[in-house]
Formats: structure tokens, C-alpha cells, sequence
């Protein structure tokens, strides 16, 4: 039966190090770079929309006269049925 070695300290040491640094690369409140964003399009008449559409996204502070903070245009967005998925950059 063959013996088995001991790690050593810096062995050891190392892979401590390793383990702390990779529980601290990714805390659990860091904020996601993209956000899934999910609608519903329908035309004039109340009929769901179908094809493909260059949408822009944009998010106010205020429902009336506020500040723009962020806006992204998606070109292309498939829309089947009226319904439609996009990722958005934070």
C-alpha cells in the first residue's frame, strides 16, 4: 500500500487564498449587467402585433416632465403574437 503525502503549508495556504478570493470575486448583492424585458404590442385596433420592429427603451425618474436615465434602442425585435423578449444593458 503506497503512502500518502501531506500537503503542505503553503499547499494549503495557497488553496486557503484561492477559496477566499473566489467567495469574494462575485459578492451577493452585485447588480446584474443585463435586465430581461418582456411586453406585449398590439396595433391600433387592439390586434397583437407580428414581424420584426426596431424598439427604443427608455426609463424616466418621473411619469411627467422627468430626467431621462437610461434609453437603448434594440433593432430586429421578433414579435409573435404580439408578445416579445429583449435583453437590456444596466
Amino acid at each position: 500500500m503506497k503512502s500518502r503525502k501531506m500537503p503542505t503549508t503553503a499547499a494549503v495556504l495557497a488553496a486557503t487564498v484561492c477559496l477566499l478570493l473566489m467567495g469574494t470575486a462575485t459578492p451577493s448583492h452585485a447588480v446584474p449587467n443585463m435586465m430581461g424585458y418582456s411586453g406585449y404590442l398590439t396595433d391600433a385596433e387592439g390586434n397583437p402585433v407580428d414581424g420584426s420592429l426596431d424598439m427604443v427603451f427608455r426609463i424616466f425618474d418621473a411619469e411627467t416632465g422627468g430626467n431621462r436615465l437610461f434609453e437603448e434602442t434594440k433593432a430586429s425585435v421578433t414579435v409573435s403574437n404580439g408578445y416579445f423578449y429583449v435583453l437590456l444593458s444596466t
